[in-house]
């Protein structure tokens, strides 16, 4: 028997484990906008602190020696010369650490905007953004105590002979304190992300979406 044209065509999700799952209704949970407009402006920060560091590391020198020729056109001191040679020292840090701030950048900006659209797809860059700040926070904190420490204290033995030696010694001891509170404080944000964006809650709203 040939099925008459006016029948109503079988569905596609005849099968009920084939339809897909309705959408959570009602309001979206607040953290979701609340973190996608964190994001970007935590990114807005990043860039103007990036921006900073690279004319930083590329004109310190030139900055030294444009100040001694408003000052006179007298050459650099001993303090400025270890200064110079500590940033050449750890340049390779610094521009390690701008490449760790550009891919955290690009993930709040791609995370924030599609929280902003109620995308899931936000949720998901930001637990990867959470996941990638603590892992290269360690690393920094474990470059700084190996490279750059060390680098600081023969930049104070270079301005104050023996006593920077014994001087380099408190600074570090107070360097590697403040740090690792510095580092501490620091993974707050991405812990808060993968607790409260990546919650339940905010899960089940955004599922499909």
């Amino acid at each position: 028997m040939q099925p008459s044209p006016y029948d109503t065509p079988p569905s596609q999700f005849a099968d009920p484990s084939a339809v897909p799952p309705p959408l959570a209704g009602g309001p979206p949970p607040g953290s979701i906008k609340v973190f996608g407009i964190l994001h970007l402006v935590i990114a807005g920060f990043g860039i103007i602190g990036g921006i900073w560091t690279v004319l930083t590391v590329l004109f310190f020198a030139d900055f030294i020696a444009w100040t001694n020729r408003i000052g006179g056109g007298k050459q650099p001191d001993a303090f400025q010369q270890a200064q110079i040679a500590y940033m050449d020292e750890i340049a390779w840090i610094t521009w390690l650490q701008l490449g760790f701030s550009v891919i955290l950048i690009v993930l709040l900006l791609i995370a924030g905007i599609n929280l902003l659209k109620h995308r899931d797809k936000g949720r998901v860059v930001s637990v990867r953004y959470a996941w990638t700040s603590i892992g290269t926070k360690i690393v920094g904190l474990a470059i700084m105590l190996v490279y750059a420490m060390p680098a600081a204290s023969r930049m104070n033995e270079a301005i104050l002979g023996d006593v920077g030696g014994q001087f380099g010694n408190a600074v570090g001891a107070v360097t590697t304190v403040s740090s690792i509170i510095g580092m501490a404080s620091s993974l707050v944000y991405p812990i808060l992300v993968l607790f409260i964006v990546n919650s339940e809650k905010v899960r089940n709203y955004l599922a499909g979406r």
